[in-house]
């Protein structure tokens, strides 16, 4: 429900926009400034033209942190300026964390990268969220030229500034997908066939903190799930912090989290592999991520998405089971960036588009039939996916992924469909506490698949709902996403980049209750 101080919000910002626009009558020669905005991996261009009622020029949302407003009086006939102001999204209302103002002979000296500001990095440290921006002149006439290309541009992979291509297919709220039957639960009861594995997945597992307690007292905050989780042939999860006794928290983050290795136990012959390609594996510095992987190691848990070195972090996870290879890829792209692997250090496996689609097609090459993209990605809290995730996931269905499955946000981000694959943004968390005031924190999924030679047969989704303590509980009768693959009119396709002929099929959305 909205705060008093919340409210009007909407309106502010709707007129805000307005002001931005510059609709107001201004002189011809007036110039117009384009601010390059990046928060969470996603870039936005703003545009503010000069303005006669500086006052009624209110802010513009970036992300659910951020506040930025936009001042252009560089027609004023008294101090002309341009103006920055950001602000931090509390629920008390909006906190002023950054302001800067630029002369008009600073503005008209600062075109290209960087622009007349420089690149501007703002730090709201009660979240651990970072904005970067940075702001050039240009002309009204270049913004509509700008504004009349990006409208007929053809669908492309397009850099992250781009504006993205129509949907092929429109992303359904989960309240309003059909309801359907679940197919994975009827082979789930069967016994293995040959040339199929059920795949199960979950989001950010978390065990310092409430569920750290949990089990250092004794108990076991998977428990809940024990059978779910060993419902597939092989479980895969998300590792959000190090399992380590060394090393000290980074002071450039407020949220840092490590594990006692005495959660091992419950993580031990739940997992078959573990991602740390996330933004809390390097929370306790190199010493601790290298513990966290000899951990999993003598648990007889892969990892993925983090190694030794940047070979060992771009490794593919293999899961040759029942006749099938598949192949899944983890990366990160949330900050910091200093967690990723190098030559020779440890780290992660960090997101750079060229680099992910060569690593889909080594796959390919290397013979994969399956191959499944795990994505640490998106802002946090933000219940839709941002432009670059749906971007990025067409990109990579492009260069030969089957399906994409996403992370990081703390909340469900719906699913999607390109080409008849499926998209899973966010699978929210699967066991982390302290989330009860974001709606949505505390709810997360468990993903079940299906797969076979061809790609996707069948997959659903079972409801986590977490307590106070971070520990997940079933929640019969709920209503989740499901789906079937069936094959497509052209039921023959070839392989990305390998050549191979396989059964082209392309799965639908639905809804399903669980059990």
């Amino acid at each position: 429900m909205d705060t008093p101080h919340t409210a009007h919000w909407p309106a502010r910002i709707a007129a805000g926009a307005l002001a931005c626009l510059g609709l107001a009558t201004l002189p011809a020669q007036a110039k117009t400034v384009q601010c390059h905005v990046n928060y969470g991996g996603e870039d936005r261009v703003l545009w503010a033209s000069p303005t006669t009622t500086p006052l009624a020029t209110a802010s513009v949302e970036v992300g659910s942190y951020f506040l930025l407003r936009l001042v252009n009086t560089l027609s004023a006939t008294q101090q002309p300026a341009f103006k920055v102001y950001v602000y931090a999204s509390h629920e008390s209302g909006p906190a002023p964390i950054h302001a800067a103002s630029h002369s008009p002979r600073q503005v008209r000296q600062g075109t290209g990268h960087g622009g007349f500001t420089g690149v501007q990095r703002v730090y709201e440290p009660l979240r651990d969220g970072e904005l970067t921006y940075w702001c050039e002149r240009t002309s009204a006439g270049q913004r509509t030229r700008a504004q009349g290309a990006a409208s007929t541009a053809a669908p492309t992979a397009a850099p992250i500034s781009a504006p993205i291509a129509p949907r092929v297919t429109r992303e359904t709220p989960d309240d309003r997908l059909p309801k359907a039957t679940s197919a994975y639960r009827d082979t789930a009861s069967q016994p293995a066939q040959p040339g199929v594995v059920r795949l199960v997945m979950v989001g950010d597992v978390m065990l310092a903190d409430g569920p750290g307690q949990t089990i250092a007292n004794g108990g076991d905050p998977l428990a809940l799930f024990d059978a779910a989780l060993h419902s597939g042939d092989h479980t895969l999860g998300n590792l959000e912090l190090p399992v380590a006794t060394v090393g000290k928290p980074l002071e450039s983050k407020i949220f840092s989290f490590r594990a006692d290795p005495q959660v091992m136990r419950v993580l031990k012959g739940r997992f078959n592999a573990l991602s740390v390609a996330n933004n809390h594996s390097g929370d306790y510095g190199q010493e601790a991520f290298l513990e966290t992987l000899q951990h999993l190691s003598t648990a007889g848990i892969a990892q993925v998405g983090g190694g030794r070195n940047l070979t060992e972090a771009h490794k593919p996870l293999w899961i040759r089971q029942n006749g099938l290879a598949i192949a899944v890829l983890a990366y990160n792209e949330f900050k910091p960036r200093s967690f990723e692997a190098g030559p020779d250090w440890p780290g992660v496996a960090w997101s750079e588009d060229d680099r992910v689609v060569a690593d889909i097609q080594a796959a390919r090459r290397a013979g994969a039939d399956v191959i499944i993209p795990f994505m640490h990605w998106g802002w946090e809290r933000e219940r839709q996916p941002t432009d670059r995730q749906r971007q990025l996931a067409r990109l990579m269905i492009d260069a030969g992924a089957d399906l994409v499955v996403g992370g990081h946000p703390h909340v469900t981000q719906g699913v999607d469909t390109y080409k008849g694959k499926l998209i899973v943004y966010s699978l929210g968390n699967f066991v982390f506490d302290s989330f009860e005031n974001v709606p949505g924190g505390q709810t997360g999924w468990l993903l079940r698949l299906t797969l076979d030679k061809n790609g996707l047969l069948n997959w659903d989704t079972l409801t986590a709902q977490m307590d106070l303590a971070g520990t997940p509980h079933p929640v019969p009768g709920a209503w989740s996403p499901c789906g079937q693959a069936t094959a497509t009119r052209n039921p023959v396709a070839k392989t990305p980049n390998l050549g191979s002929v396989r059964l082209a099929r392309a799965s639908n959305l639905a809804r399903c209750a669980n059990p």
